[in-house]
C-alpha cells in the first residue's frame, strides 16, 4: 500500500513557502527524500527538530536551514485544526 500524501508548505533554497506534495511521514524521511545532508536544521511551524522525529501533517510550515545561516524575520504560524 502506497503512503499517503500530504501538502506541506515548504521553504528549502529560496525566500519563501511553496505548496509541496510528499509522503514523508516525519522529519526524517523528508530529509531522505530531498537528499538533505546530516546535521541540517528542520524547522517545522517554527520549532526547530534536531532529531528528526516530528511528525508532519497537512498544512505544516516547513523550513530548511542550511549553511550555518542565522538571523532572519520571526514567524509565527497559526495552524487551524478544525
Amino acid at each position: 500500500m502506497a503512503a499517503q500524501e500530504i501538502t506541506i508548505h515548504l521553504m528549502n533554497g529560496s525566500a519563501s513557502f511553496s505548496d509541496t506534495t510528499t509522503s514523508a511521514r516525519n522529519v526524517s524521511e523528508l530529509k531522505e527524500k530531498l537528499s538533505i545532508p546530516a546535521g541540517t536544521v528542520v524547522n517545522v511551524n517554527g520549532l526547530a527538530d534536531t532529531e528528526g522525529t516530528t511528525e508532519l501533517s497537512n498544512d505544516d510550515y516547513v523550513a530548511i536551514v542550511r549553511d550555518n545561516k542565522t538571523g532572519g524575520i520571526v514567524m509565527l504560524v497559526i495552524k487551524n485544526n478544525g
